[in-house]
């Protein structure tokens, strides 16, 4: 998202820069990338780690996190910088201590797609936010989990949901292809629910469905199997319809993969922050299956089926209907296309313009 992002600012003309460890950049364009000096472990030695969340309890100080900050700022001019936008994941505590100072001259805002670390108490917290000018979350749910965690409605929570680009997650050239091929996107693990798949396909009728499972047991490509997902290919293989294991994938090719299917399932164990891949394949035309959990319904709504993945007689009788009518998947598969819509890249760019700059622009 925040590639799409960034690659939305350029195309209208903003200078924008990431300030961002190698390592992390691998994604980036390589002209948006400020490099910071500090090596990758900083932030995952456990003992440090302990030390920080202690230290944030007792005394409303975290040294590591603020470290990762100010090394990301070695030779950055912040006198020239209008709008600063923090996007760390759990350890936005830092930056905002560090970079929230009272006499500052940039607007400062944290844009996450992730909840905040649960070691952050609520003094923390308000905190936190009490240095930002805005705390941007991508679902209204996120919001409201902080606004219970602080205890109030905080000026600085605002949502600005995820965004799907319809040019390159589009439907199928000749329509919804009704073939019976299934996918399933994401990290293979548990809480993503791929075993919950195969739990419901083991009870529909259907038996001439192809499935495939689309990510690795890591963020990266690579041979090792984790025991979870050693477990699930043998499973697969003692059912009567074939799943095919395509592993990790970058981004790129995933709209290809989507544009060959019939149903795309989202049987997510998690509350998901908002569900970005489930709206990709709505936006190229699917017909989807989701867990009514976390931030999906908020722009899912009447365009997908919502069933418990737990109950595989419920989320594999979903799924025989789906496979088995062409009308009802053509017609929920355009439902979802229409919906996505109201959700593109574009959209939610301007509203975050709108949220950091007000209407009207930079002026």
């Amino acid at each position: 998202m925040i590639e799409d992002l960034i690659r939305e600012a350029r195309e209208r003309g903003f200078a924008d820069d990431v300030l961002i460890q190698p390592w992390r950049g691998e994604r980036f364009h390589e002209d948006w990338i400020v490099p910071s000096a500090e090596p990758r472990d900083l932030m995952g030695n456990r003992l440090r780690m302990l030390g920080d969340h202690a230290l944030g309890r007792i005394a409303g100080r975290r040294p590591t996190t603020e470290l990762l900050y100010r090394t990301s700022l070695r030779g950055v001019d912040l006198g020239n910088v209008t709008d600063l936008v923090l996007h760390d994941g759990s350890f936005a505590f830092g930056g905002a201590r560090l970079l929230g100072r009272r006499k500052r001259t940039y607007g400062l805002s944290y844009y996450s797609h992730i909840a905040l670390s649960r070691s952050l108490g609520r003094r923390e917290l308000r905190s936190m936010l009490d240095r930002l000018d805005h705390c941007i979350q991508v679902s209204d749910f996120m919001a409201d989990r902080l606004r219970d965690r602080v205890g109030f409605d905080h000026p600085a929570l605002v949502t600005v949901h995820n965004g799907v680009d319809p040019s390159l997650f589009s439907p199928r050239e000749g329509g919804l292809n009704l073939e019976r091929n299934i996918a399933w996107v994401g990290k293979i693990g548990a809480n993503k629910g791929p075993d919950r798949v195969l739990d419901a396909l083991a009870r529909s009728a259907v038996t001439d469905w192809t499935l495939t499972v689309v990510g690795g047991s890591w963020y990266a490509a690579g041979d090792e199997l984790s025991p979870f997902e050693q477990k699930l290919r043998e499973t697969a293989a003692g059912l009567r319809g074939a799943t095919r294991f395509v592993g990790y994938t970058e981004r790129p090719a995933i709209p290809g993969i989507l544009r060959q299917q019939r149903l795309f399932v989202f049987p997510t164990m998690l509350d998901e922050a908002f569900g970005l891949v489930l709206l990709e394949a709505m936006a190229c035309g699917l017909a989807c299956i989701a867990s009514p959990r976390g931030g999906v319904p908020e722009f899912a709504r009447d365009a997908v089926v919502f069933v418990d993945p737990k109950d595989p007689d419920e989320f594999g009788g979903a799924i025989e209907w789906l496979l088995s009518d062409d009308a009802a998947a053509i017609e929920l598969g355009q439902k979802a296309r229409m919906r996505a819509m109201e959700f593109t890249t574009a959209r939610q760019y301007e509203r975050l313009r709108d949220v950091l700059f007000g209407r009207g622009g930079l002026g």
